[in-house]
């Protein structure tokens, strides 16, 4: 038996081979009202893997399908112009195929990144949609939301300045479903599998699997549910974005090849013309009416930057929010919610307080500051604005501050120094000590600052060792522009290519006129407005700016000292301290010497005595250390 929302119990009446013992999604009617709850079955595992088998065949057979689709003339893109035209280009362009065209990229990153992503490609070697996934983590055929997010986000940025740049306007609407898993309706899912084809022995099965007979306490008639998926089947996942695919489609068919950027059920839509956006937005309603799902209004938002226009009236109102971040229309650009950061200081300062160990304090603090960065967008790539950089890490020394008012200086590191000076009169530990691995004896606290100090921009990280802070304006040189000013910078860079190409073609200083011989002889050189017209569609010179607003900067790695470099040798699988991230080399070099100082080596304690695939397990599992 189960509680479900609302403070209902229900129990399931299911097949005994099934063993049911924890309820399906469970749709209670009660005087008109809804509740809705989640929670998992458990099949044998005979059953579980059956089912399992049928649903990743079927998931690598509906996304081999739907590409097919996606690739297809059926998929309204940007329309192209005739061969005469692009003969022309190339000609004229220096040879310029426009194949690496700001729409190419656009289309692959939609194709790999957001289309039918939760769908299995392959049967032998499937997808992992894992939450837990980070960056520096991903293996191949791991997809990350976490990691995909954070690009969604930079990727609307980037649209944001290009549209602005070159168009004068961007409009973004962002939106989610009410309760997607529990509230997908049967007959709608069975209803698009059958207009896709698919057979009525096939329909059947699908139609067991999703109803699940359900007898509520005092009630002797089961009910059979109409609504909801079972959670973590890989038969469930074909139901949700078989609907999506839906949606997908109709936006780009009735919003004039508008893209529904879609993670699950995460919506975005976001162009230059605010009618478009208004159009997809429109159809995104109506599909979900039809489809019998609901827009959830507090996570629905919209924001316009440009002339306003009768098509903004008909976005949705409400902010458009990412994490803790906020856009801003006046500075066209997601600022931090300083409000909801606080909101979350003050829960933080809770857990910490209830943590009964260091190493339970020191690993709930870094899950925490992990936390944080990871809803300021994570780490920024060259589309985010020095200012934003500059926010971020203002709200990192304000989170210090807040969670350790009565500490003058020193934040976490003075807390766990006094903490351990209280508990067992240790004292004068060198700063190395809190940041060291756990390997090395060290609490292993993570300088989250240090990350945002040590981005790379014009060659220079933000801040070195010594510095207290260097003068931003020193890093961020705008001769290669990164930014806002990417564009601008592009725009005013147009007006010199144009003139060179042109007076290479007039006077034909290369010879490709008179090579082509009568065909190109009296033939003029494009139009300025013809030239501009191009930007996104063929020009290459503009994909390369795209493609580098999308990149992230590099994080400035430091060389280990002689001292360092011969100390570092001997530890696990390192060479000349290779061993070592780019972290790791900054937090050796930066206190490694007084670690020397107060320990004779690197090691705090000998490495054979540390529990480390213990400390590792407990750190990555739900599980507390304090347990």
């Amino acid at each position: 038996m189960v509680v479900a929302k609302g403070g209902y119990s229900c129990r399931i009446s299911a097949p005994s081979k099934w063993k049911v013992q924890v309820c399906l999604i469970v749709e209670i009617s009660y005087q008109n009202l809804i509740y809705c709850s989640r929670a998992f079955t458990d099949p044998e595992i005979v059953d579980a893997l059956l089912l399992h088998h049928i649903g990743v065949a079927w998931q690598v057979k509906f996304k081999a399908a739907l590409r097919r689709i996606f690739d297809s003339k059926a998929w309204v893109r940007a329309a192209r112009s005739s061969g005469k035209d692009t003969n022309r280009w190339a000609e004229q362009l220096r040879g310029d195929q426009g194949v690496g065209s700001i729409n190419t990229q656009r289309n692959h990153t939609r194709r790999a990144k957001f289309f039918m992503t939760q769908l299995h490609e392959h049967a032998a070697n499937p997808t992992v949609y894992d939450d837990l996934v980070d960056a520096p983590q991903i293996q191949k055929n791991e997809i990350s939301p976490a990691v995909i997010k954070r690009e969604l986000l930079h990727i609307m940025t980037t649209e944001c300045y290009l549209n602005q740049a070159v168009h004068g306007s961007h409009a973004t609407v962002r939106s989610d479903l009410e309760w997607f898993g529990p509230s997908l309706p049967h007959t709608s899912i069975l209803t698009v599998f059958e207009f896709m084809g698919m057979s009525n022995t096939w329909l059947e099965f699908f139609k067991a699997f999703l109803a699940a007979p359900i007898r509520f306490p005092g009630e002797t008639e089961a009910r059979v549910r109409k609504r909801g998926t079972p959670i973590s089947y890989s038969l469930s996942v074909i139901c949700g974005e078989a609907i999506m695919f839906i949606m997908d489609f109709a936006v780009n068919r009735r919003a004039d090849g508008l893209y529904l950027y879609r993670m699950h059920d995460d919506l975005w839509i976001w162009d230059a013309d605010s009618k478009r956006v208004a159009d997809g937005w429109d159809e995104i309603n109506k599909c979900a009416t039809l489809i019998g799902l609901k827009i959830n209004k507090q996570k629905t938002g919209s924001a316009y930057v440009g002339s306003t226009n009768d098509a903004v009236a008909r976005l949705p109102p409400g902010d458009i929010r990412w994490g803790f971040l906020r856009f801003d229309t006046e500075r066209a650009r997601f600022v931090i919610d300083q409000k909801d950061v606080d909101l979350h200081i003050k829960e933080m300062s809770r857990q910490l307080v209830n943590t009964k160990s260091i190493f339970g304090w020191v690993n709930a603090y870094n899950k925490y500051m992990d936390f944080f960065v990871r809803n300021f967008g994570g780490l920024p790539s060259n589309c985010v604005v020095k200012e934003h950089i500059i926010d971020i890490i203002d709200t990192l020394a304000h989170i210090q501050r807040e969670l350790f008012p009565e500490l003058a200086e020193g934040g976490a590191v003075g807390y766990l120094r006094k903490r351990i000076e209280d508990s067992f009169d240790t004292k004068d530990l060198p700063e190395g000590y809190f940041y060291f691995p756990i390997s090395r004896g060290g609490l292993e606290l993570r300088n989250t600052s240090l990350e945002f100090f040590a981005l790379k921009r014009q060659g220079k990280p933000l801040a070195m060792p010594d510095d207290d802070m260097m003068d931003v304006d020193q890093i961020f040189h705008e001769d290669k522009a990164v930014g806002d000013q990417k564009f601008k910078k592009r725009i005013v860079y147009d007006f010199k290519v144009y003139a060179s190409m042109r007076e290479a073609w007039d006077l034909d200083t290369d010879t490709r006129r008179a090579r082509k011989g009568y065909l190109y002889q009296d033939v003029e050189f494009m139009s300025f407005d013809e030239y501009t017209s191009l930007r996104e569609s063929w020009l290459a010179d503009w994909v390369q700016s795209y493609g580098d607003m999308l990149k992230s900067p590099r994080l400035h790695e430091v060389t280990l000292t002689p001292e360092m470099r011969e100390l570092t040798r001997h530890w696990p699988g390192g060479q000349d301290g290779y061993i070592l991230d780019w972290y790791g080399k900054w937090v050796v070099n930066m206190y490694g010497e007084d670690v020397v100082k107060k320990f004779g080596s690197l090691e705090v304690v000998d490495p054979n005595l540390i529990p480390i695939g213990m400390v590792r397990l407990f750190k990555s599992s739900r599980m507390k250390l304090d347990q």
